[in-house]
């Protein structure tokens, strides 16, 4: 049996990034009445991740008019995709229940960035940026290049908010070791 293929990636990335968005979304709506600005930062974190699967839908047209969809992943993405996809779940339980607080939406989302969600994203704008380039793309190119080095910027503006919001020094230390490889 072959192994996992660009276009299982593809899905997989595509499924984490939406998952989040999604998730990000609900915390907006969730957390943000009576505070404009957690509303307006966990809506820019839902906004990016929707950007993210939008670059990973232009991956896909492009890999799929050059047949390379079947192409072999760099490596599996659903055992890389594990841990992301839990937290995901655990997020959507909790909306469900209704028992999500504000620590645990910003725990939450440690959990998701911390994971190989960033590590699977950065491959897929990887190979973006090289269609892009030999499709004579080079806005695209330089635009998956530059969100697949973006993702230390975004962590550390959730570690900023959680300080701010929070004001728990060590639960914002324990994030930020958490976080350290998605730091630049």
């Amino acid at each position: 049996m072959a192994g996992p293929t660009l276009e299982d990636l593809l899905s997989v990335s595509e499924s984490l990034e939406t998952g989040a968005a999604r998730a990000y979304a609900a915390f907006s709506y969730l957390f943000g009445e009576g505070n404009a600005r957690l509303r307006r930062f966990w809506w820019e974190m839902s906004v990016e991740e929707w950007e993210h699967a939008s670059l990973v839908a232009m991956a896909r047209v492009l890999l799929s008019r050059k047949g390379g969809l079947e192409r072999p992943a760099p490596f599996s993405p659903e055992s890389a995709a594990a841990a992301p996809r839990r937290a995901i779940e655990r997020v959507n339980a909790s909306l469900r229940e209704g028992s999500l607080t504000l620590r645990e939406a910003f725990e939450a989302a440690v959990e998701i960035e911390r994971s190989e969600t960033n590590r699977i994203f950065a491959e897929v704008c990887r190979l973006l940026a090289k269609e892009a380039r030999d499709a004579d793309l080079p806005a695209l190119a330089a635009a998956a290049e530059a969100a697949g080095a973006e993702g230390s910027d975004h962590v550390e503006h959730l570690l900023e908010e959680m300080k701010r919001t929070l004001g728990d020094p060590d639960l914002v230390r324990e994030a930020r070791r958490n976080l350290s490889g998605n730091l630049s």
